[in-house]
């Protein structure tokens, strides 16, 4: 059996940074995307595989902490390299990339933890949702985003108590999103701008308590009568988990006693003879109270289209592309609300059900060439 060895103290995975072996690296010697050869660096990150057969590899690496070399590059095809004889040595050098790392602790204006608090992590690429543990502490690690400038936020869990109230006040309190290091507006933030491999350990972000309004309405129905018992939600713009539900009472209202400020989008869920009726509207909280707010359900349509594809001639003409239906926020961020999708068929028809009155943005993914 033909075969060839990894080693002999020569192959080494490395930091990119120090220059340094990194222990403990699991090595695979892949070919078609199996798995066919392993091995685990040594403390001074060497490794050595013997019985290689003849053929054509790629290695994958794979260690916590680090990044493969040009893993956070899009369409980066791992280099190969061949294998020809029982003497022959194949020499190989990884130069891993250390990931970032941020911990600390969530306290609220008591100077209490916080437990179970939604943090979220922005870069100019993503979007990545965290949690504290039970003593209110945080550890976002291997991140996969080096060297670059983060964002974060800590987001009020619906259920936490009132804040104090201010002392010979009667203006009311609520707990807001805060932004390290501690501000309640997303433009005052701090970015955190770590290099490849720096932690920024036992950071405390303090929850604020600003002041909140009440917001009154009254959902109908789509015939304009009360809609009694019915499920309402509001959250808040931007990455983040419903803020507040209500119930409509017998007479269609509802209330949400404590709304900071900032952009809100309202929305409620009903069902009338095996029909899901919806409603949902933008408002803007700023400074006071809003009442008199009008939700109307309405019920589901059904949207009709058609994909034209100009080809070149002599080229093939692709499969029409899935179609993307997303709601429309108006430019205030994303919120909790999945885009609709549909195939197209062949002669670039497509058929959207349940689509519910509103502002939407429709796109096709992106075909070869």
């Amino acid at each position: 059996m033909d075969a060839s060895r990894f080693g002999d103290g020569c192959s080494a995975v490395v930091n990119s940074i120090t220059g340094e072996g990194i222990a403990t690296v699991t090595v695979e010697i892949v070919q078609s995307d199996k798995a066919l050869y392993s091995a685990t660096t040594d403390v001074q990150g060497h490794f050595r595989i013997e019985g290689v057969k003849n053929g054509v590899y790629t290695a994958r690496y794979s260690s916590p902490g680090f990044c493969e070399r040009g893993a956070l590059l899009e369409d980066v095809v791992p280099q190969q390299f061949q294998v020809l004889a029982a003497d022959n040595e194949v020499r190989l050098e990884e130069r891993m990339l250390p990931l970032n790392r941020i911990t600390g602790r969530v306290v609220d204006g008591r100077g209490a933890t916080l437990q179970n608090a939604a943090l979220l992590l922005t870069t100019p690429m993503s979007a990545q949702h965290y949690s504290t543990d039970a003593n209110g502490k945080f550890d976002v690690h291997e991140l996969l985003f080096p060297g670059g400038a983060y964002k974060l936020v800590v987001i009020p869990p619906p259920d936490l108590k009132p804040p104090d109230p201010e002392p010979d006040s009667d203006r009311r309190l609520a707990w807001t999103r805060t932004y390290y290091p501690g501000v309640a507006l997303p433009d005052a933030a701090s970015k955190i701008v770590l290099r490849p491999g720096e932690e920024l350990l036992d950071i405390e972000i303090k929850l604020l308590a600003v002041p909140a309004h009440a917001v009154r309405g009254v959902l109908l129905n789509p015939d304009g009568t009360p809609a009694p018992k019915a499920g309402i939600t509001l959250e808040q713009s931007g990455l983040t988990p419903p803020a507040f539900r209500a119930e409509s009472k017998t007479d269609g209202t509802f209330e949400f006693r404590a709304v900071v400020d900032g952009e809100w989008r309202l929305s409620a869920e009903a069902e009338s003879g095996g029909v899901k009726l919806r409603a949902a509207q933008w408002m803007t909280m700023a400074g006071r109270e809003v009442g008199g707010l009008e939700l109307r359900l309405e019920v589901p349509f059904k949207v009709h289209g058609k994909i034209v594809l100009q080809t070149p001639k002599g080229w093939a003409v692709p499969k029409p592309p899935t179609v993307f239906v997303v709601p429309d926020s108006g430019g205030r961020g994303p919120y909790s609300h999945y885009p609709l999708l549909v195939r197209a068929d062949a002669t670039g028809d497509f058929n959207l059900e349940f689509v519910y009155p509103g502002a939407y943005q429709i796109n096709t993914e992106r075909l070869p060439g």
